[in-house]
C-alpha cells in the first residue's frame, strides 16, 4: 500500500499528505503501550535513599516527571494562612505546654516546615509494603520495551533476571539481574526499544554471603581503636556503669560506635523542626513530591494516608516529649541536633525514651544525653530494662535487648561484633 502511494505521489500532491498521516499513525502506535501502562496506574515509583543496596548503589538516577499540581516541594514553606503551626500549638497546649512559650518557639527561624521528612518515611514504608508490586512493574516495563517475553507473574525467575541483566548491560549499569526501585526509575524513563538480538550477560559470580552481615565501615581498625581509646580515657565511668547495670563496657561502646561514632556524628537535622514537620503532615498532597510524581493507585494512596496519620500521631507524642525533655535538662529544643526522625544525643534516644530511661550519670540532677556520662549510663539502663543478661545461656536475650534499641539485625550484628573486637583490648 505504501509503495503504490509513493508511485501515485508523482502525479498527486495530496498523496504525500496521506503518506505523512500513515507514517505518523505508525509512530504513534509504537508509543501506545507505554501510554496505556501509565493510564492504567502502573507507572513505577522512584526509590528512597534506602533503596535495595544490592542493585541500586551504582545505577543512574532517572529524571522524575513533574510533581502533582498543587503539591509542596520538600522544604517549601506553606502559604500564609495555611501554616500548620497554629493547630499544632493548640494540640501541644492541650497537653500542658505553655501556649506563650509555644508561640515564641514557633515564631523562631528554626521552625521550618518540611513535609519532605514525612515524605521520605512514607516512600520507605510504601516500598516495603508494595515490594511485590515492584517486581510486577519491572516485568511490565521490560515487556513493553522488548527486553522480556515471559509471563507477568511478579516473580524474579531466571527469565526475568536475564532480561534485567541485558537491559543493565545495554544502559551501562552495574549488571546484577536483580530488580530495584532505582532500576524501575531508569526503565520508566526509557523509551528506546530493545535492539534485535540483544546480548544477555551471564549471571555474575556469586560472592560468599556473610551469615551475619554487618556495617563494615563501623568495624575498621580505626573505629575499634577509637573505642579502646575512649575506654582508656574514661575507664572509671565504664566500670561504674558495669557495676550498676551489669552491662559490659564493650557493648556500650558498640552502640556508641554505630549510633554516633562515639559522639562525633550527632545528626544533621533539627529535632524540633523534624518532629514538628512530621506531626503536621497528614495529606497526600504534602508527601506527593517524595514519590516523584509517579502514579499511585487510589487504594495505595489510602494506605499511605492511613500510615501517615499513625506516624504523625507518633511524631506528635515524640515532639511533646522533646519539649518536656528540653525543659528538664535545660537545653534549647529549637537547636537540638538529631537523626532524620528525631533521635537525639550521643546514644540517639527518641525523646520519649530519654524521659523514661535516660539516666543522670554525672550526678548534676539532670539527664543530658549530649553528656558522655549520662549517655553511657542511659545506654546501659536501656539494655538492662529490655532484658540484657550475662551468661552463655542468655545470648538470645542479649541479642533481643540490642534489637529493641534498633529493630535491625544488621545493627545488632554490628554492635555485638564491635563488642567482640573490643573485649580483648579493654580487659
Amino acid at each position: 500500500m505504501l509503495l503504490s502511494a509513493v508511485r501515485r505521489s508523482r502525479r498527486s500532491p495530496a498523496a504525500w499528505a496521506c503518506i505523512f498521516l500513515l507514517l505518523w499513525g505508525i509512530a504513534a502506535g509504537c508509543a501506545r503501550p507505554e501510554q496505556t501502562e501509565a493510564a492504567a496506574g502502573t507507572a513505577p515509583l522512584p526509590s528512597p535513599e534506602q533503596a535495595d543496596e544490592s542493585t541500586a548503589a551504582t545505577e543512574e538516577d532517572a529524571a522524575p516527571p513533574p510533581a502533582e499540581e498543587g503539591a509542596l516541594a520538600p522544604g517549601q514553606p506553606l502559604p500564609p494562612g495555611k501554616a500548620p503551626w497554629p493547630a499544632l500549638i493548640a494540640r501541644l497546649a492541650a497537653q500542658g505546654h505553655d501556649p506563650a512559650a509555644l508561640d515564641a518557639l514557633y515564631a523562631r527561624p528554626e521552625a521550618v516546615y518540611d513535609p519532605g521528612v514525612m515524605a521520605h518515611k512514607m516512600r520507605s514504608l510504601y516500598e516495603i509494603k508494595y515490594k511485590d508490586l515492584l517486581h510486577a512493574r519491572v516485568q511490565a516495563r521490560l515487556l513493553a520495551l522488548g527486553w522480556y517475553a515471559g509471563p507477568l507473574d511478579a516473580r524474579t525467575g531466571d527469565q526475568t533476571m536475564a532480561a534485567i541483566r541485558a537491559f543493565q548491560h545495554h544502559r551501562g549499569l552495574r549488571v546484577s539481574g536483580w530488580p530495584s526501585w532505582k532500576l524501575l526509575e531508569v526503565l520508566d524513563a526509557t523509551t528506546e526499544l530493545a535492539p534485535p538480538g540483544f546480548f544477555v550477560p551471564p549471571p555474575p559470580r556469586e560472592e560468599p554471603v556473610d551469615k551475619r552481615p554487618v556495617y563494615s565501615k563501623a568495624l575498621t581498625p580505626d573505629r575499634i581503636a577509637e573505642a579502646v581509646a575512649l575506654y582508656n580515657r574514661r575507664r572509671l565511668l565504664f566500670r561504674k556503669v558495669q557495676e550498676k547495670y551489669d552491662v559490659p563496657p564493650e557493648v556500650v561502646l558498640g552502640i556508641l560506635n554505630v549510633e554516633t561514632r562515639y559522639g562525633k556524628t550527632l545528626g544533621n537535622h533539627n529535632a524540633f523542626a523534624a518532629l514538628s514537620s512530621m506531626a503536621a503532615t497528614t495529606t497526600w498532597e504534602a508527601v506527593a513530591p517524595g514519590f516523584g510524581g509517579r502514579a499511585v493507585s487510589g487504594e495505595e494512596r489510602e494506605w499511605v494516608v492511613m500510615r501517615m496519620g499513625q506516624k504523625a500521631d507518633w511524631a506528635f507524642d515524640e515532639l511533646s516529649a522533646l519539649l518536656a525533655y528540653a525543659r528538664a535538662c535545660g537545653r534549647d529544643p529549637a537547636t537540638m541536633p538529631c537523626s532524620v526522625y528525631g533521635a537525639i544525643g550521643l546514644c540517639q534516644f527518641m525523646p520519649s525514651s530519654a524521659l523514661k530511661l535516660g539516666a543522670d550519670g554525672d550526678g548534676d540532677g539532670k539527664v543530658d544525653l549530649f553528656s558522655l556520662d549520662d549517655a553511657v549510663h542511659s545506654i546501659a539502663r536501656y539494655l538492662k530494662a529490655n532484658g540484657w543478661r550475662n551468661g552463655n545461656k542468655y545470648a538470645a536475650a542479649r541479642r533481643k535487648a540490642v534489637w529493641h534499641y534498633n529493630h535491625s539485625d544488621i545493627y545488632v550484628n554490628t554492635v555485638l561484633a564491635t563488642a567482640d573486637m573490643v573485649r580483648p583490648k579493654v580487659r
